[in-house]
C-alpha cells in the first residue's frame, strides 16, 4: 500500500469516486478520440440510414413536439416542389436531385401545405432532451407562418451556389456547408473532383474537428440523391419474400437484372453458396449486391447507370437475391422500390 503502485491505485480510487460523485468526465475524451480516428461519431445512427428505411419499418418512441426525419419513399413521392427546386437547382448549377435531398435533412422532416421544405433552425441556447424539446415545439408554432419557405430555400441554394463557385466544385459546396468554404477549397484542390478522391483528400486535408461531419453530410447528399434516382432491379416491383433483410427478388428466366443505382462495378463472379454475384459500389460507402445469377453482364471496374443491365435471372426456383449496405449496415433494400402510381 506504501509502495508507488498502492499510491498510484489510491489516487485512481479517489479520482473515479469524486467523477461519480461529481458527475466529471474525465473519460469524455475517449470520443474524442474516437472521432479521431474514424470517419464517423460513434454512437450515432447515420442520416442516411434513416432515410433508406422501408415503410413497413418500425418507429421508436419519441419525445413530445419532436420530428421524425423524411424517409427516401415520402421524399420521392413529395412532388409538389419540384418545379422550383429544379428552377433554383439550373440557376446555381447545383444538381437537382442533390439540392433536394439537401432541403429534405436539413428541414427536420417538415413539409409545409405547398410542399415546400421547412429550413428554418431555432435558436438553441440550452442544451440536453428539454431543450431539444422545446426547440422543436417552437419550431411547431412557427410552421403556421411558412409564407417565407420559397424565400428561405431560395437563400440557402444561393449560399450553396456561393460555395459551388469558391471551391470549384459541387461536392466543395456541400463540404463547405458544415466546414466552411476556405476549408473545403483546399480540401477540392488537393483532389480531383471525383467523389472518391475527394473523400480521400477530405481525410487527409481536412482538420478533425470539422472531417466527420463534412463526410457525413456530403456522403448522406450523395447517397440520398442517388437513392431518389434508383430503379428496381427487376420489371415487376414484387419480392417473393425476405429473410434477415436479403430479398429474393420476383424474375423471369433469362430476365435482365438492373443496377438500381449509378454505381461502378466491385466483385464480380462465383461468391460459394450465393452463385454469381455482382457488387455495385454507389455514394460513399453504400452498395448493393445482386447474387445467385445466371449469368453476368459486367466487369469488375465498369462504371454504370441506374437502369444498366448488369445480370441475367436464372429460372424462378433460383430466384436471384437482392441486398444493400451502409459500410457494415445491412439494410433493408425494399426501402428503394418506387411508389406505387396514382
Amino acid at each position: 500500500m506504501y509502495g508507488k503502485r498502492g499510491l498510484l491505485a489510491f489516487l485512481c480510487c479517489v479520482l473515479a469516486c469524486t467523477g461519480a460523485v461529481l458527475h466529471v468526465p474525465f473519460f469524455s475524451g475517449a470520443k474524442q478520440l474516437l472521432v479521431t480516428f474514424s470517419d464517423t461519431p460513434p454512437s450515432q445512427e447515420h442520416p442516411l440510414l434513416v432515410a433508406l428505411r422501408p415503410l413497413d419499418a418500425p418507429r421508436g418512441p419519441s419525445a413530445p413536439g419532436a420530428f421524425h426525419q423524411l424517409s427516401l419513399h415520402a421524399i420521392r413521392k413529395e412532388t409538389r416542389s419540384d418545379p422550383a427546386i429544379k428552377r433554383m437547382a439550373s440557376l446555381h448549377q447545383i444538381p437537382f436531385h442533390m439540392l433536394k435531398a439537401h432541403f429534405a435533412q436539413i428541414s427536420k422532416g417538415v413539409l409545409d401545405a405547398e410542399g415546400l421544405f421547412w429550413v428554418g433552425e431555432p435558436q438553441k441556447t440550452e442544451e440536453g432532451p428539454a431543450a431539444a424539446e422545446k426547440a422543436s415545439l417552437e419550431m411547431a408554432r412557427n410552421i403556421k407562418d411558412a409564407r417565407g419557405n420559397l424565400g428561405r430555400l431560395e437563400q440557402i441554394t444561393a449560399t450553396l451556389g456561393g460555395f459551388r463557385q469558391k471551391t470549384g466544385s459541387v461536392n466543395g459546396a456541400f463540404m463547405a456547408w458544415t466546414a466552411g468554404p476556405q476549408r473545403a477549397h483546399r480540401v477540392i484542390s488537393l483532389s480531383k473532383s471525383k467523389l472518391p478522391r475527394d473523400l480521400e483528400s477530405l481525410r487527409r486535408h481536412l482538420i478533425v474537428p470539422y472531417r466527420a461531419e463534412a463526410r457525413r453530410w456530403l456522403c448522406t447528399v450523395r447517397g440520398l440523391a442517388l437513392a431518389m434516382q434508383s430503379v428496381w432491379p427487376t420489371r415487376s416491383h414484387q419480392i417473393l419474400s425476405k429473410s434477415m433483410k436479403v430479398v429474393r427478388l420476383d424474375s423471369v428466366a433469362s430476365e435482365r437484372l438492373l443496377a438500381p443505382m449509378q454505381a461502378q462495378i466491385g466483385f464480380v463472379g462465383q461468391d460459394g453458396s450465393r452463385g454469381i454475384c455482382v457488387e455495385m459500389m454507389h455514394a460513399c460507402d453504400l452498395r448493393t449486391e445482386l447474387c445467385g445469377l445466371a449469368k453476368s453482364l459486367v466487369k469488375t471496374g465498369q462504371q454504370v447507370h441506374a437502369g444498366t443491365p448488369v445480370g441475367v435471372a436464372g429460372d424462378r426456383s433460383k430466384s436471384p437475391k437482392f441486398t444493400m449496405w451502409y459500410a457494415q449496415h445491412a439494410l433493408d433494400p425494399t426501402a428503394l422500390r418506387p411508389p406505387p402510381k396514382p
